[in-house]
């Protein structure tokens, strides 16, 4: 599936006329030579191996030195030293398997995920060796999760799990435009492409296995057939609405060339913020603890409290009903008998949420007296005076009392980190965008209304 083209606004280079001249011949053509030779180095992206510094060494020295990088933490160069044991010694194909295999858990451990799922593939492909059969499977598993290429691990599974000699599901054909093939496996590229556009700009404010885990979440919601279904239609029509647009000549229309350059222009600058916010802001637990310890008042739990209501129609009749409680009648009992309010009623008047000191009450609303005298009761107790609400009087009952208490670092650490993050994000903005304008010389001038002229009569 072809994604979408964007705009290239690089000027096309000037090709340097030949002179014919033979050297110069001789010369492009070793040119070419090397780029395609670069081009297939690239894409095989092998372990370069350090022959000058093992050269001397036996192979089980060499076995022996890349064992003791791989202690010392050193992977990369672990991998580099397994790679020239394999090249270097005569091994079977399942001691080659084997070796490939050191290779491929070095470059894991460096976190080189890609080419390390490429010495894995090596690994199986050169020879079947039973004992490593699972661990590869589970590897490969791991480096496309960290990866987060979770579509191409969907498929990875379904080959690796599948008892048959079935088709490989993600070639299968999904839509057609024209000559055009669009296969499950593009769809779901597609899909995972969306999603981690709409993950980029959180990219400066989560840590990596943040982004995994709110990337499978994210994935999780469009893995139905409908929910891929509805993706694929609404791709489809983008798609082909595009290539119209494109065949009626829009890229020239000058509206959409403004409209164009403004969001290229957006879109970079926010980039540039996001690399510095991300480059810039590492908040250790250490930051976390010594933030909340600056902060406590921030984080301090209010007095609250829980109340059961009785609403009377007037003052005369709440007072009378506060009368009955007193001389000996159930609160629970008056309020399935007398009570206004049906929404409290069948639950003995109880309103299930809290009360907090200084705050509207639920249910009741903003009566401020009332506040005060919940607080000031003790549990059980039946306020000794009714108030008057915007529903009518209101006869309450003090359930439960909880004194105001700090909240811990462990019940907060999230609302700490948010904070923390947002002004560690003001910090870096502020500076980068004082450090560009003293880079480019920026300067602003004050803007002042003009005085409006009078109106002659």
């Amino acid at each position: 599936m072809q994604e979408q083209s964007s705009l290239n606004f690089s000027v096309p280079e000037k090709k340097a006329k030949s002179t014919g001249l033979p050297v110069v011949i001789v010369l492009l053509v070793c040119v070419i030579a090397a780029q395609v030779g670069l081009f297939f180095v690239m894409k095989q992206a092998p372990v370069v191996p350090i022959a000058d510094t093992t050269s001397h060494l036996s192979a089980d020295q060499t076995r022996e030195l890349a064992t003791k990088l791989a202690q010392r933490s050193l992977y990369d160069q672990a991998a580099d030293t397994w790679e020239t044991y394999i090249a270097h010694t005569d091994l079977s194909r399942q001691d080659q398997a084997k070796a490939l295999f050191q290779v491929a858990l070095m470059l894991e451990k460096a976190e080189q995920y890609d080419r390390a799922i490429a010495y894995l593939y090596r690994s199986e492909l050169t020879a079947k060796v039973p004992d490593l059969a699972t661990e590869i499977d589970q590897h490969v598993k791991t480096c496309f999760e960290k990866l987060g290429r979770f579509s191409a691990l969907r498929y990875e599974l379904m080959q690796r799990t599948s008892l048959q000699n079935t088709p490989d599901a993600a070639a299968k054909v999904l839509a057609e435009i024209g000559p055009e093939k669009i296969t499950e496996a593009d769809l779901t590229a597609q899909i995972e492409s969306m999603v981690d556009s709409q993950l980029a700009p959180m990219q400066a404010y989560m840590s990596p296995d943040q982004m995994l885990a709110q990337k499978k979440r994210m994935l999780e919601q469009v893995k139905t057939s409908q929910a891929k279904q509805d993706f694929l239609n609404s791709y489809l029509a983008q798609e082909i609405l595009y290539r119209e647009a494109v065949a009626d000549n829009l890229l020239q229309d000058a509206s959409v060339k403004s409209q164009l350059n403004t969001m290229t222009r957006s879109l970079l600058a926010q980039t540039l913020l996001q690399q510095a916010l991300a480059s810039k802001i590492n908040i250790t637990d250490s930051d976390l603890q010594t933030y909340y310890a600056a902060h406590q008042d921030q984080y301090k739990e209010p007095q609250k409290a829980r109340i059961a209501r009785l609403l009377a129609d007037t003052q005369d009749s709440a007072k009378a009903l506060i009368a009955q409680f007193q001389n000996g009648e159930d609160f629970d009992a008056l309020v399935l008998a007398n009570s206004k309010d049906d929404a409290t009623k069948t639950n003995k008047g109880v309103i299930d949420a809290d009360v907090i000191q200084g705050s509207p009450i639920p249910t009741i609303g903003n009566v401020p007296d009332l506040n005060q005298a919940i607080f000031a009761a003790l549990p059980n107790a039946v306020l000794e005076t009714p108030f008057k609400s915007d529903h009518g009087w209101e006869v309450v009952k003090v359930l439960t009392q909880q004194p105001a208490r700090q909240k811990t670092f462990e019940e907060v650490s999230q609302e700490v980190l948010q904070a923390l993050t947002q002004q560690k994000q003001q910090e870096v903005q502020q500076d980068l965008i004082q450090s560009l304008m003293d880079k480019y010389h920026v300067v602003i001038h004050a803007i002042q209304d003009k005085p409006e002229t009078p109106v002659q009569p």
